[in-house]
């Protein structure tokens, strides 16, 4: 056995074993193979925060690296590219695979043999077969750390019931389809899904009564994305309840949550780390709920824009005690005019803000100068009306002058 297929061999006995994808990229690098640094660049994108000054970079090499080399790299798995199966990469590997259900389970064993590193699965439902139960008992299903199901058109389907056969599944996401009340009943609930940490929904048909089985979960929820759900103040009161309070990451952008939602949903912000409530009918008056003391002692990333908040919220948010651990405010089409931009232009405590979004109208040319001047905001990037402010560029410092030599 050559010694990168010992490597890999040990990589798929256990996936997460960080020490030895270190010692994969090491020897790819010592090898001159390109891979060595696709899987160092994808490793860093996994732990970097959404504002890591290193993300800009890694993620356009890593686009520049798959340009370059994704047809010689998915040499593996070309026979079933003819199939209508696309895959993706991760940590430097073929590690995602999405197709038909039943085109999945056919080929499962022969995926896995080309590709033993797969671990995300795309369940892509068509009209014709509109249910998960192909893939009961393969092998991807149970190897999937990762799984979505996505659809075209947001129709019904079933088979939920399947996804509990993912036992070490950590991810679960749906993407355009229709969920009814009672549909997930089967992939959750006690002993079911226990390592599950991430949840997402997007472009979703979704009845309220369908996230009742998350609360019954033996795991703990960090990441929970409910994106455009619409689901209004009763969301709030869900997301209240003691299984949603180890949340790290909650995106809820339009779901019109409004002040009696943000009031439910506060005992579940306490460890979150990243916030978005943009398009959730709040004002001032209820970012004052937010920003009280205790309820986001942890939030770094704050996405606010979309909401009725005018200057008083900018201003509230410039005074905010806590704004100095942001480092990405989102604040778009929000209502802020010139006086609300220039409090966060004057505010000492957006230092640490690398990002700040104040997209929407137009602000005077002396505001936008005010910001790009700005020494508290030195360091951050600054999308204000419809473009990036740019920054000066200091003056190149003059070389001085060679000394006369003497006689």
């Amino acid at each position: 056995m050559t010694r990168e297929a010992t490597l890999l061999a040990a990589l798929a006995a256990q996936v997460d074993d960080e020490a030895t994808w270190s010692v994969y990229a090491d020897w790819l690098v010592e090898q001159g193979d390109p891979r060595g640094e696709l899987v160092q660049l994808q490793r860093l994108l996994r732990t970097a925060d959404v504002d890591d000054e290193r993300r800009p970079a890694a993620e356009k090499q890593v686009k520049a690296l798959l340009e370059q080399h994704r047809v010689a790299w998915l040499a593996p798995v070309q026979e079933f590219l003819s199939l209508g199966l696309r895959f993706g990469f991760d940590r430097g590997v073929v590690a995602e695979v999405q197709g038909e259900p039943r085109l999945l389970a056919r080929h499962a064993h022969a995926l896995l043999a080309a590709a033993p590193l797969l671990t995300r699965l795309s369940a892509q439902l068509e009209d014709q077969v509109r249910e998960l139960a192909p893939l009961a008992g393969t092998p991807l299903l149970e190897r999937a750390r990762f799984v979505s199901v996505d659809s075209f058109t947001a129709s019904r389907w079933k088979g939920a019931e399947v996804l509990a056969q993912a036992e070490h599944l950590e991810g679960l996401r749906f993407v355009s389809v229709a969920i009814g009340a009672g549909d997930l009943e089967g992939c959750f609930g006690p002993g079911k899904l226990t390592g599950l940490t991430t949840f997402e929904v997007s472009g979703c048909r979704l009845n309220r009564g369908a996230l009742e089985p998350l609360a019954t979960l033996d795991a703990r929820l960090e990441r929970l994305e409910l994106q455009a759900a619409h689901l209004g103040p009763w969301l709030g009161k869900t997301l209240a309840r003691p299984a949603f309070h180890g949340l790290r990451v909650l995106a809820a952008a339009g779901n019109e949550l409004g002040r009696e939602g943000l009031e439910a949903l506060l005992p579940a912000l306490r460890q979150v780390e990243s916030l978005d409530l943009r398009g959730n009918a709040l004002t001032a008056d209820d970012l004052g709920l937010l920003l009280a003391p205790g309820v986001l002692p942890k939030v770094r990333v704050l996405e606010l824009g979309g909401n009725a908040l005018g200057d008083d919220g900018a201003r509230a948010l410039a005074r905010w005690p806590q704004a100095a651990q942001l480092t990405r405010l989102h604040l778009g089409d929000a209502r802020v005019t010139n006086e609300g931009a220039l409090a966060l232009a004057e505010a000492p405590g957006l230092s640490g803000l690398r990002s700040l979004v104040l997209s929407g109208p137009r602000f005077s040319a002396s505001t936008d100068a005010a910001l790009a001047a700005s020494a508290h905001l030195a360091r951050a990037r600054i999308f204000s009306g419809n473009r990036v402010l740019p920054r000066e560029k200091p003056a190149p410092r003059k070389k001085a002058a060679p000394r006369a030599k003497r006689r």
